[in-house]
């Protein structure tokens, strides 16, 4: 899926997917 794909599905900008990914991989690998 392309980026503008994943933009139209997630109304969120990448400011607000960032930290979000950052958080469930930092908690992934916390396991």
């Amino acid at each position: 899926m392309s980026d503008a794909g994943l933009i139209e599905s997630f109304p969120l900008t990448p400011m607000d997917v960032t930290p979000a990914a950052l958080t469930a991989l930092n908690a992934y690998s916390t396991w």
